[in-house]
């Protein structure tokens, strides 16, 4: 508090009852309120708006929760998911809220009685209020609860795409704002909100955004998210969360929330999902359903007209009836939900004209043979709510409060962001910590149908179990055929399928006794399915006794056909095509495949089954078959994905099932995966465990969890398997041989049970090391491998004190106690402890009270686990216990919050609250950087470090850099490591790579790529291929035949000696192989995908397909074991490529060449209309074709002086187009594949020539190749073969050209054999080209590098013998000249014509001018006329304003006199009774008295004020406009609004000029100031007392929020200039530019008025101002907040009290 303003007492009149919500200690907020100013001053409520209620602020510890807009509680779902209950769910709607009450079991009240019990201190735990956002009461009941945390979900009618998006210009609109201010203004800890996608586009949501940086919040979060495939819909919303200003939250955190989104593509559906596959599709609608969701007759005929049909369903084949557009607004049950809002049919009610324009969006769902809307339940399970919903009867409201409603998918992403943006102040406690925790969690609760079916009770509906009559469909359904209600009787029955039989013998007469044949005995079932014998799968392994064995007599008679018909009954063996599965069944004669199929698998459908064989025959499901004897049924099953997730580990296990997998199978790869006793694990579907006699496919769930049974284990089953007892045995005969086997057991068998773990901590680095050693090895070795960086000497063993010799062996140690390590040397270390443990050892006590509950994370743990252990344990023995059981040596330490412990502390003496974390870390000693070394060297040496270098430079990066630091980047992907290194390097002044390195480097890979560029073109390019698992391949084995017929495909597993087929394996199966023999007359072959030779066979590209069905191309070898050979002959269509010869041509367009440019917008149409050679199929390929400006730069095509580009084109036609170059502006050049130069062309320098000449010249010379633009002239282009040999006897010298001057230009590397030399009988000197001069001189020159040759000017005699270049340039000269003369004939023809017309233009010139000397005589006319007419206007307005301002003086004139009158009637009067005679007033002074005045007028020609229309536009005092372009009429009304201004003003009593009258552009006020002298502005006053400044200062702030709140108006240009001081008060002046507070600038207008005045009394006062925030907030707002412990808290106290 500032000392040096007064303390003031404020009594508020609050209703009884307030102080239940308002403790002593409590901040909150008043608004709408009147105030007395008495002694005390006192605040009540207004009688406009009720009693008085207060906005209670949320303190630090306070944790409420509200939803705003609930709708159906979508947000409470999430926020209580994530442990916190939302206390308050405002909603407007009276049947959604009365909806929301049943599903959450809580109250719904309404505003009055929620204040009434509020105040009574009765207000429900958690309820729901019915009222409006607008209306302040609710905020306040919403505020008693002290709530923190708001989730809103504002309407979207306004944002949406599908309206008009009107925006903040509705009611519905300015509820987001409303829901910003408001929660804003109780300084929320964070508001999250909803709405369409379409929001994030609309130009009102830059206000929302606004508005939240003027309420010091910042945005958190904000973007647009898509929940499927998570859940079966399309749909996307914006998401946005904000959070005060203040808020300290890391920038990683804010890049996780922003990175966290719903993956596209899942375990279990992957990029797909639909109302079946999510099990939201409702198969048992009933009657009253099917007519509620039937479309009406309406909706039919406006869903068939494809004019109403949006865009997104206009993609697709032709639509040519109405069925069709009807077709492409109906989905199935296997489809995503493309919408909610229009899956009802309300959309047909909506106007035509907004159909029109946005189209109808309304589709509907295929249900068997008819189509009906999507029912509310099916919606609501799309969208993830729980089956335990209730929703409204009338299917109409229910569609409506689903599709207003959000998804629980994105309710819940959008929280769990919240929660992390939060930090500490968050109010979720969760154990959700990636995306896939939460998809998990959406899986869990989202709803489905199953067996359920849609119940009304009352006015509300919900599912429920059907009964026996519930579970029939529609009278109008067709009655199943008997086989089919067979099979269903079948499924519904809880028992086995197979028809039983018994053993009984057979007639003597007919076979032997021992035969024995089988009979049904009563048809009562009981189960002998049986497997014929296990195999190992790719997916796990079955395991023995999962199900009885089949007796083998039973075995024996299928074998030799002794299973025999019995009562029309035939025996049938449904065999899997793997022989890992095989059930006995009796069908009756006439039967249906699917019905024996079912028998003994009561859940297979035709969808399970890729290829069903009727004894090798292929036949269909629903095929019937009339066995006469036994049979058997083959069967090729579907693999299908299941997903399990395991709750002791941290990675989820894909499992591909067949129909034939039970739960039994699914926990035995569970087990084999996971490294665990199948007998402690349980598979679990939606937390009940299920049957391990029931089968996978029998369960709808895709995803099940795998736990670990809790029930004690009993620690003989760990015993290793040599100490089994083989008394359990099962003796069995099989074809006559007795095989005796174990029987099924779960017992563990360690790696080596000669094991022994010991564990010691490391004095040095105080780490713990942990290994396995067997018992034979010597002591010394166990001590080398527990302390490899103690080397020299090695530290000795001791049992109690006696040193242990390093020789013997580990067995010893056992037996021994006290074991400890003595370390020696020059530095001694202290005593280390062994510690030693066995496997499978029984536990060190049992007594309860020896024992310690801990919560430990191990180091293969992903969440801490309670264990119990013996309080005299070690931590080392702790963290050496987790590896007792492995093979492996770690080292570990162990951590409690994050800080390390002692390992030689004992479990009693360590904290049991907390939680103990054992982590692996690097192993110290040995290698301490040799994982650097074989880091860095490849990387160096790929960026350039010679071989030779590599390792020195290595060792010098390690040197200067900090190995940490290098490590704790190590994982990065190799751009951003080098990055990283490179920055490192500078800061270390250590140079990575020299420069010569670097450019020998990028030359080398310049080579590379020309290499593989010129490889690629000759040989086909095959798909990059890395070695997978069969698995992950399928490749088609139609194309491997032996002899010609195709080979079948076998298992691995059925590879053997006299087998037939091809299996596909990988290296690592192959090598169990190898090697390769003969082990079949058959054929035989192993396909190995590798693209590495193997077993000297050579490599093959052979088709083949992904787990994702996409074609690949895989190399393969191709291993032969049987005697026809196997061999790969593709069936594909076939064709041979030819390679087309290319050249590389640079091309340009010069804009100064071309004609019309905006030809050349098209730059390849341009060339082809140039340069016929480049149409058809002659450019093989373009690019980089852009326009370009004189500098180099990138430009528009306007704005551009050439164009510039590459092309290739085939080598057939390249020297055709070549010739063209120079035509039109076009000019090409051959480059290299790598765009350089290409030298196998040369040019010959045509200088002081126009392009023209240069054209024509090229066309009459014979081999040229077009011209050649060049930096000061045009040269001819041809091939360097075409340009003869000097034959000088020079060996390097080549490309002789002409240049200037008579000279010859040639190229040389040596010297000059000889100084002088002949060219066409002409002797000539050989001089060295300078390079600065132009024209070289004759002269003799030493160390010649660059030669000249240069002609004797003394003679020049004829050649009789005529080289190629002699011959050139006669011809050349000869046509020159030809040219030359056609060109003066024409010329002189050109210039007569051009005389005649000269002379017809000068006559034609001379009438043009008379008449313009005519018209410019018409216009000084015209212009003097204007002259006098704009004078005689102004005349006008000036004797105007003059007689406006003599009546008015004449008005105060007779006004005077009438005093005057009146003053002398008065003084008369007083003569007559007083004998004092008083000096009389005169008229002037009186007048002067009374009604002083003033007189503001108005310019017309000049305007001041420039940006006049900022505070006249968007005003609803000017919404019919204002003349802009006329001065006179726009300065009348900016008097007039001068004058209502101050008349506001004064009725507010504001002080300020009193207004008299306006005429026109004249305004009329009272006169302030004293004798004739004008009351001084603001910034020339003077005051001697700097209190009084402060005095003034408040005055000011009470004048401006009086200007707010009651005037509604914000002065837009307050300032020391526009305020008078008179008689020790403030009064406001120039108010001609005030605006209405809802004007859409009033904000920033009044934000610069506190700026104004701050930065004017800040200079004066003594005292600081208030903040212009907080300056700027009183005047704004109109509730009174009373802000404690601030610098200007009394201050801104006095300002309210004052008002």
């Amino acid at each position: 508090m500032d000392k040096a303003l007064p303390k003031m007492t404020l009594k508020v009149a609050f209703v009884k009852g307030v102080e239940a919500i308002l403790p002593v200690g409590t901040t909150f907020i008043l608004e709408n309120f009147a105030l007395s100013l008495e002694e005390t001053p006192i605040i009540s409520g207004s009688l406009t708006e009720g009693p008085l209620l207060p906005l209670v602020l949320p303190k630090p510890a306070d944790r409420g929760i509200a939803e705003i807009f609930s709708g159906m509680g979508g947000w409470g779902m999430a926020t209580e998911a994530f442990g916190a209950q939302a206390l308050v769910s405002l909603e407007k709607d009276h049947a959604t809220a009365k909806c929301h009450a049943q599903n959450a079991m809580i109250p719904t009240l309404e505003t009055d009685e929620a204040i009434a019990l509020g105040l009574a201190g009765e207000l429900p735990v958690r309820f729901i209020l019915v009222g409006d956002v607008f209306d302040s009461r609710c905020w306040a009941v919403m505020s008693w609860k002290r709530i923190a945390y708001y989730f809103a979900s504002p309407p979207c009618q306004s944002w949406s795409g599908a309206g008009w998006q009107q925006g903040l210009e509705s009611v519905n609109g300015q509820a987001m704002e409303v829901c910003v201010e408001r929660t804003t203004l109780l300084q929320a800890r964070s508001l999250t909100m909803e709405n369409v996608p379409s929001i994030q586009t609309h130009p009102d949501l830059q206000h929302v955004k606004k508005l939240i940086q003027q309420c010091n919040y910042v945005i958190g979060h904000e973007g647009i998210d898509e929940i499927y495939p998570v859940l079966p819909i399309k749909r996307k919303r914006w998401l946005l969360t904000i959070l005060p200003k203040g808020k300290t939250i890391d920038l990683a955190t804010i890049e996780y929330a922003k990175q966290a989104k719903f993956p596209s593509c899942l375990p279990v559906f992957g990029a797909r999902n639909s109302l079946a596959l999510a099990r939201a599709f409702n198969d048992h609608v009933l009657p009253w359903e099917q007519e509620a969701l039937k479309p009406s007759a309406d909706a039919m005929e406006l869903a068939k007209d494809r004019s109403l049909l949006p865009k997104h369903m206009m993609n697709g084949p032709a639509i040519s009836s109405q069925d069709d557009v009807l077709k492409r607004r109906t989905i199935g049950q296997w489809e995503p939900v493309p919408s909610l809002m229009s899956c009802y049919g309300g959309q047909h009610e909506l106007p035509r004209d907004l159909l029109k324009h946005h189209g109808l969006h309304s589709w509907f769902l295929k249900d068997g043979d008819h189509i009906r809307y999507l029912s509310p339940f099916e919606g609501a399970f799309a969208l993830g709510f729980s089956s335990k919903l209730i929703l409204p009867a009338d299917f109409r409201s229910a569609h409506r409060l689903i599709g207003n409603a959000i998804s629980f998918a994105h309710s819940t992403l959008q929280v769990w962001r919240t929660h992390l943006l939060l930090g500490q102040d968050s109010p979720f406690r969760t154990d959700v910590l990636c995306i896939a925790d939460l998809v998990e969690l959406i899986f869990d609760r989202a709803g489905r149908f199953g067996d359920n079916v849609v119940v009304r009770d009352g006015n509300f509906a919900h599912l429920a179990f059907p009964g026996a009559a519930e579970r029939k469909r529609s009278q109008t359904d067709d009655e199943d055929s008997p086989e089919d209600s067979q099979a269903k009787r079948a499924r519904s029955e809880d028992i086995s399928p197979t028809v039983p039989f018994e053993v009984v013998g057979m007639d003597p007469c007919e076979v032997d006794l021992a035969m024995p044949y089988l009979k049904p005995k009563d048809l009562q079932r009981v189960s002998v399915a049986a497997r014929l014998y296990t195999q190992p799968l790719d997916q796990g392994a079955f395991e023995e006794g999962s199900q009885e064995l089949l007796p083998v007599e039973h075995l024996n008679s299928w074998e030799q056909g002794r299973l025999v018909q019995v009562a029309n009954m035939v025996p049938c063996q449904l065999l899997h095509e793997q022989k890992i599965w095989t059930e006995f069944v009796w069908l009756p004669k006439d039967t249906n495949i699917g019905f024996a199929i079912q028998q003994a698998l009561p859940h297979a459908l035709e969808c399970h089954f890729q290829i069903i064989q009727h004894d090798i025959a292929e036949v269909g499901f629903h095929d019937r078959v009339n066995p006469e004897q036994p049979c058997t049924i083959f069967l090729d099953t579907v693999k299908i994905d299941r997903l399990v997730s395991p709750a002791f580990t941290q990675d989820s296990l894909l499992v591909s099932v067949d129909v034939c997998w039970k739960f039994s199978d699914l926990i035995a790869y569970v087990a084999s995966q996971c490294g665990v006793l199948p007998s402690k694990v349980v598979i679990l579907d939606d937390h009940a465990p299920m049957p391990e006699s029931a089968f996978v496919l029998q369960q709808l769930s895709t995803s099940f969890k795998a736990a670990l049974v809790t029930n004690p284990l009993d620690t003989r089953q760990l015993m290793p398997k040599k100490f089994c007892d083989f008394a359990n045995t099962k003796e069995v005969t099989v074809a006559g041989v007795k095989v005796t086997n174990p029987m099924h057991s779960d017992n563990a068998v360690p790696a080596d049970s000669a094991a022994v773990r010991f564990a010691a901590r490391n004095p040095n680095w105080g780490s713990i090391r942990s290994v396995a050693v067997n018992k034979q090895e010597p002591v010394g070795k166990l001590v080398q491998t527990l302390f490899p960086d103690f080397r020299d000497p090695v530290p000795n063993v001791t049992a109690e004190s006696a040193i242990i010799d390093p020789t013997d062996t580990v067995e010893t140690l056992i037996a021994k106690t006290k074991l400890e390590v003595h370390f020696e040397g020059f530095k001694p270390w202290p005593v280390t402890d062994l510690e030693f443990l066995l496997p499978f050892g029984p536990p060190s006590t049992n007594d309860p009270a020896c024992l310690m509950q801990l919560w430990v994370q191990g180091p293969f743990d992903y969440r801490a686990k309670r264990v119990q252990v013996d309080k005299e344990w070690t931590l080392t023995k702790l963290a050496a216990s987790y590896q007792v059981l492995h093979r492996s040596n770690l080292t570990m330490i162990v951590l409690q919050h994050g800080k390390p412990l002692d390992p030689r502390q004992q479990i009693q003496h360590v904290c049991s609250k907390h939680e103990i974390q054992i982590r692996v870390c690097a192993l110290p000693g040995g290698a301490k950087s040799e994982d650097l070394v074989k880091f860095l060297e490849p990387l160096l040496t790929k960026r350039g470090v010679p071989a030779d270098a590599v390792k020195a430079r290595v060792q010098a990066v390690l040197a200067k850099l900090d190995h940490a630091t290098i490590r704790a980047h190590m994982h990065d992907d190799a751009q951003t490591f080098w990055g990283y290194l490179k920055q490192w390097a500078n800061d270390a002044k250590l140079r990575l790579i020299t420069p010569d390195e670097l450019k020998a480097q990028k030359k080398a890979g310049r080579a590379e790529a020309r290499a593989q560029a010129a490889s690629s073109s000759a040989t086909p390019s095959v798909q990059k291929f890395q070695e997978a698992s069969t698995q992950q391949v399928v490749i088609d084995t139609t194309h491997f035949l032996a002899n010609g017929s195709p080979v079948p495909k076998i298992d691995i597993n059925a590879f053997a000696p006299d087998s037939t087929g091809i299996a596909v394996v990988s290296p690592a199966e192959a090598l169990k192989c190898m090697p390769v023999r003969s082990l079949s007359v058959q054929p035989l072959a192993l396909v190995v995908l590798t693209n590495q030779p193997f077993g000297d066979m050579p490599i093959v590209h052979v088709p083949a397909s992904d787990h994702k069905l996409n074609p690949i191309i895989v190399p393969v070898v191709i291993l032969n074991f049987g005697e026809p050979q196997v061999e790969f002959q593709h069936k594909w269509p076939q064709t041979k490529l030819v390679e087309t010869p290319v050249v590389v041509l640079e091309l340009k367009i010069c804009k100064d060449l071309v004609n019309d440019w905006n030809e050349v917008q098209s730059p390849l149409a341009y060339l082809g209309l140039h340069i016929p050679e480049m149409r058809k199929d002659a450019v093989i390929e373009a690019w980089s074709i852009s326009p370009y400006d004189k500098h180099r730069w990138k430009s528009k095509h306007d704005y551009a002086d050439y164009i510039h580009g590459f092309c290739k084109v085939r080598l057939a036609v390249a020297d055709d187009i070549l010739k063209r170059s120079g035509v039109a502006g076009i000019f090409l050049a051959p480059k290299t594949p790598d765009k350089k130069r290409d030298l196998a062309y040369s040019l010959i320098q045509i200088p002081g020539k126009s392009l023209d000449e240069v054209v024509c010249l090229a066309k009459d010379v014979a081999k040229t190749l077009g011209v050649v633009e060049c930096a000061a002239n045009y040269a001819i282009r041809t091939r360097r073969e075409h340009i003869q040999d000097p034959g000088l006897g020079w060996k390097d010298a080549h490309a002789v050209r002409p240049t200037r001057g008579g000279a010859w230009l040639l190229n040389a590397k040596s010297e000059p054999p000889f100084m002088y030399f002949q060219i066409n009988e002409t002797y000539v000197s050989v001089i060295k080209l300078d390079k600065k001069a132009t024209t070289p001189k004759p002269h003799i020159t030493k160390n010649v590098q660059y030669q000249v040759v240069h002609a004797t000017p003394s003679h020049t005699p004829t050649s009789t013998t005529s080289t190629r270049m002699d011959e050139l340039q006669e011809r050349l000269t000869n046509i020159i000249n030809d040219k030359i003369a056609d060109k003066m004939r024409e010329t002189q023809s050109q210039m007569a014509d051009i005389k005649s017309a000269v002379t017809a233009l000068d006559l034609g010139n001379q009438q043009q001018q008379a008449a313009v000397i005519e018209i410019k005589k018409n216009q000084d006319q015209c212009t003097a006329r204007v002259d006098v007419m704009q004078q005689s206007m102004q005349q006008a307005i000036n004797d105007g304003n003059a007689a406006i301002l003599q009546k008015m003086d004449a008005l105060f004139q007779q006004f005077g006199k009438s005093v005057e009158t009146r003053l002398s009637a008065i003084e008369n009067k007083v003569d007559e009774t007083d004998p004092c005679k008083r000096a009389k007033t005169s008229t002037s002074q009186a007048f002067q008295d009374l009604n002083p005045s003033m007189k503001k007028v108005y310019k017309t020609s000049i305007l001041v004020f420039k940006d006049r229309a900022r505070y006249v536009e968007g005003e609803f005092r000017f919404r019919q406009g204002y003349c802009k372009g006329n001065p006179r009429k726009m300065v009348a009304q900016w008097a007039e609004k001068e004058m209502r201004n101050l008349r506001r003003l004064g009725a507010a009593g504001i002080p300020c000029p009193e207004v008299i009258d306006v005429r026109q552009n004249v305004l009329v006020m009272d006169f302030l100031g004293q004798d004739s002298h004008a009351a001084p502005r603001l910034k020339d006053t003077e005051l001697a007392d700097p209190a009084a400044w402060e005095s003034l200062y408040i005055d000011c702030a009470v004048l401006m929020r009086k200007m707010m709140q009651q005037c509604k108006l914000v002065h837009g240009d307050l300032s020391e200039y526009n305020m008078l001081h008179h008689e020790g008060r403030l009064y406001i002046i120039d108010v001609s530019q005030s605006v209405e507070s809802e004007h859409p600038q009033a904000l920033d207008f009044l934000k610069r008025d506190c700026v104004n005045v701050n930065n004017f009394f800040g200079k004066r006062m003594v005292n600081r101002p208030v903040p212009v925030k907080r300056l700027f907030d009183y005047v704004r707002c109109s509730g009174v907040v009373v802000y404690v412990e601030t610098s200007c808290g009394n201050a801104l106290l006095i300002c309210l009290l004052r008002l």
